[in-house]
């Protein structure tokens, strides 16, 4: 009785760390992240109107 009280208390708590640790978010991270994607992505749309110029391409869809 005693064992399967501790195996299912080791369970509990085994869950609520797991449960803890998917809410933790590194804020600052996903800013810093962000900003890199937005630099690339800018700079590929920049690429893709010079070529659309050059190659005579449409714009818009």
């Amino acid at each position: 009785m005693t064992k399967r009280f501790l195996l299912f208390s080791l369970g509990i708590m085994a869950l609520g760390v797991t449960a803890n640790a998917q809410v933790t978010t590194n804020a600052a991270l996903l800013k810093e992240v962000s900003a890199d994607i937005k630099i690339i992505e800018d700079a590929n749309y920049e690429k893709a109107i010079i070529l659309a110029k050059q190659k005579g391409w449409d714009l818009v869809l």
